[in-house]
């Protein structure tokens, strides 16, 4: 099966998440939005839970876990996009798909009790 995405490349996790231009994309405007040092993926990555690690080992204390909740968030919404554009037929441009990211990083604070700026993600 072709990339949902950019349908020029066979669908693996690795391409879906992290080597697909649109994935890319997508991890840049996260970084952008949190100010967090997220490592942006490269095409030749060799896979998920390498780049996974490079973003998390020089991290401690709170930042640990923040970084690893945005990086959940993002790679969820980069699969939820995928799962709308197969079965639902319909695309989001990377900036939606930003969107719906930070509806869910303000809806996980609420649930938190603690609204607020959108980085303190947990």
């Amino acid at each position: 099966m072709e990339c949902a995405f950019c349908d020029q490349e066979s669908e693996t996790a690795l391409h879906l998440i992290l080597s697909c231009c649109f994935a890319r994309e997508v991890w840049t405007k996260v970084k952008d939005w949190t100010g967090l040092p997220i490592i942006i993926p490269s095409s030749d990555e060799l896979s998920v839970e390498a780049w996974w690690t490079r973003n998390l080992k020089d991290l401690n204390g709170e930042r640990r876990p923040r970084m690893a909740g945005f990086l959940m968030y993002a790679a969820w919404h980069l699969w939820t996009e995928r799962n709308r554009r197969v079965f639902v037929r319909k695309n989001l441009l990377p900036s939606q798909v930003l969107s719906h990211l930070k509806e869910d990083v303000a809806l996980r604070r609420v649930a938190r009790g603690s609204p607020g700026f959108e980085s303190e993600l947990v």
